[in-house]
């Protein structure tokens, strides 16, 4: 283990939008190294993968700031805990394909983790311009910092060793990353980084509509909470998806 940030990437069906994250992670200084875990399974994005692959492995070179993870199961939780385990870095970082990193995150991290911080995530910013998205980003970055909880659309990052004690990802189908809140809170409090936010991508707002999807989230979460079942939880949200 060297002592590197870790970026862990799922991906399911990501189609072209594996181009810019990769783009963007290779203009943020400080990072080790990323591992995406693929669990693709339509042509076209199994295509991107073959290419990305012939790029990382291919017979011109090796790229080893990044490393692939083929044919993993489906499900996010088991997919990143895949990504950990095949990862080298002290600092994990769990980004999904949506989610943008500004150049300086990495040294944010490093700076939280040198002040004895373990885990934490950034604040959040929506790409979409309408003044509603100012109002949604604002009430993410609200109820992360009141109930020290993280989704995954804010970068969560964790000590190896505090995740490793924690027991990694829940393996369950959704909630995964409010699941692991939970038991991180109980451990050490979060450090959350406001001045560098993260950039994500309102496309689910957008498929689904800003109202619907603000519902649809606050009510699985108000599940979970209560105890519903993630596997039932998992299954409406796809429906909606």
């Amino acid at each position: 283990m060297t002592n590197l940030i870790s970026v862990v990437v799922p991906l399911y069906n990501e189609g072209a939008r594996v181009t810019p994250l990769l783009a963007n992670l290779r203009r943020v200084r400080g990072l080790g190294e990323v591992v995406l875990v693929d669990a693709s399974d339509e042509p076209k994005s199994l295509k991107i993968i073959d290419g990305l692959a012939a790029q990382i492995d291919g017979e011109r070179g090796n790229d080893p700031f990044f490393v692939l993870v083929r044919d993993a199961p489906r499900g996010r939780a088991v997919q990143m805990n895949i990504g950990a385990r095949r990862s080298r870095g002290a600092v994990l970082l769990f980004l999904h394909c949506d989610t943008r990193l500004s150049r300086d995150a990495a040294a944010h991290i490093t700076r939280r983790i040198n002040r004895g911080r373990v885990w934490g995530w950034f604040d959040l910013r929506l790409d979409g311009r309408q003044a509603i998205y100012r109002l949604v980003e604002r009430m993410i970055n609200l109820r992360a910092r009141t109930f020290r909880i993280a989704t995954g659309d804010q970068a969560m990052f964790v000590d190896r060793r505090v995740f490793k004690q924690s027991g990694g990802f829940a393996k369950i189908p959704l909630m995964e990353d409010v699941e692991l809140s939970r038991r991180l809170k109980k451990i050490a409090p979060p450090a959350i980084i406001a001045k560098s936010p993260v950039l994500t991508s309102v496309r689910r707002w957008r498929q689904n509509g800003i109202t619907r999807t603000i519902f649809l989230m606050w009510s699985l979460r108000l599940r979970f909470w209560l105890g519903d079942n993630p596997a039932r939880l998992a299954a409406v949200y796809r429906d909606v998806r």
